[in-house]
């Protein structure tokens, strides 16, 4: 308690505290707690271990041998380990020290808060971990790692990397079809060339193939090892789809895509997107920080102290591609739900024009999952429209609808009409 009173102090004044002050009373604290915090920061090849206020740097090929060094250390008390998110770098980190300690990612802006809290030094990856190993005491939010979403994340992201490079080897292939079997191009498209039946059909037409020139032996050569290629990807995929099933029905994880399927245009593979990217809610303390991090927020881009700038959407192209795939989606007719309505209502407010609507649509849609995210309620019509707090109720659906159809014609007819002027010029 003396030491809480003496820290405390410390920050009433109007200096602030040296780092190396601070760092001395909070672990003095922590070790009569019973705990062992330990800082890493994490490098690609090596990371910095900080324990006791001691700075140990360890290669990632001599990490076992630590964590027996570790346990030493840590002479009986629990340990929490915090380190920063550096994506595929940490995971040697996780693997290792997840059952010996309590694991939290600490993100890059609560560092700096930490940082700018003292008069620390200048920062180099040994203070660096210094300050994780002291955060978990300090007036700034950290959260447990939920390694399910941690995993699922890594997951997800292996996923779009694999159809991308599925979508290029298809793209080579058909090449090479297009020269060598003109007439049966078309039958090999890019989705059946995913299914099983199909590959086999081209490696019958393979087999019969009689190569004539130097070319078409080289174009032969270059489609069969791509349709090597391709089979190994497809098992790949394969396999991961089957891990990402086994994962999603981990509690924590299945809980919110209950949640996240029950709203309108959501189905499992979108909702596994939008988890894998905020990974736990917990993590924003508002619904507005909640938006800004999954890319819908408009923020100053300012160089100096020039008073013209332009201004940038944050980016974050996974969800805002999912979003726009479900705004497409709510635009179609045939679709008839409120959250389609509420898109139409927005398509009309900003005359049709699709990148204004699909913005303030998506910032409002994501509002009302970070509510049911928090809340850990189910979507209902009622939350949606307490949300889209400027919409203008004496419209019914029936006249909203009619409105979005009379649109979608003027549109058209003044494409018509631009067309026809261009061919007349």
């Amino acid at each position: 308690m003396d030491e809480l009173i003496k820290l405390w102090e410390l920050f009433q004044r109007p200096q602030k505290p040296s780092f190396h002050v601070a760092e001395k009373i909070i672990l003095k604290i922590v070790k009569n707690q019973g705990v062992c915090v330990v800082g890493v920061d994490v490098g690609a090849t090596f990371s910095v271990f900080a324990i006791d206020g001691q700075v140990y740097k360890v290669k990632h090929s001599q990490l076992q041998e630590f964590k027996e060094r570790l346990i030493e250390l840590a002479s009986n008390r629990r340990i929490k380990l915090y380190f920063e998110q550096t994506g595929r770098y940490s995971l040697p980190i996780v693997e290792t020290f997840l059952d010996i300690a309590e694991l939290f990612l600490v993100e890059g802006k609560k560092l700096k808060a930490a940082r700018e809290l003292f008069s620390a030094p200048s920062k180099n990856d040994y203070y660096d971990a210094r300050l994780l190993a002291i955060i978990g005491v300090l007036p700034i939010s950290v959260i447990p790692l939920d390694y399910d979403a941690y995993t699922l994340r890594f997951l997800m992201q292996r996923r779009v990397r694999l159809e991308k490079s599925i979508q290029q080897s298809i793209n080579k292939i058909r090449q090479c079809i297009a020269v060598l079997f003109p007439p049966d191009y078309e039958n090999f498209n890019k989705r059946n060339l995913q299914k099983e039946k199909t590959i086999e059909k081209l490696k019958e037409l393979l087999k019969n193939f009689t190569p004539f020139s130097a070319i078409q032996e080289e174009l032969l050569l270059e489609l069969k090892s791509e349709l090597q290629v391709l089979e190994l990807l497809l098992s790949q995929k394969q396999q991961l789809e089957e891990r990402v099933e086994l994962l999603s029905e981990k509690p924590t994880i299945k809980e919110d895509l209950e949640i996240l399927t029950s709203f309108p245009g959501i189905g499992k593979n979108r909702a596994l997107t939008l988890k894998a990217s905020y990974i736990d809610i917990r993590r924003f303390p508002n619904w507005k920080t909640f938006i800004k991090f999954m890319g819908f927020t408009v923020q100053d881009n300012q160089s100096g102290t020039s008073v013209k700038y332009k201004k940038k959407v944050n980016s974050n192209r996974l969800v805002r591609r999912e979003m726009y795939m479900l705004c497409q989606l709510f635009k179609r007719e045939d679709i008839k739900n409120p959250a389609a309505d509420y898109y139409r209502y927005y398509y009309i407010k900003t005359g049709g024009i699709d990148k204004r609507a699909f913005h303030k649509f998506s910032v409002k849609y994501l509002r009302t999952i970070y509510y049911c995210l928090k809340h850990k309620t189910k979507f209902s019509p009622e939350l949606l429209q307490t949300s889209l707090e400027d919409l203008i109720s004496p419209q019914t659906i029936e006249e909203l609808r009619q409105n979005v159809k009379q649109l979608r014609e003027q549109k058209g007819k003044r494409k018509k009409k631009e067309g026809s002027n261009g061919n007349s010029n």
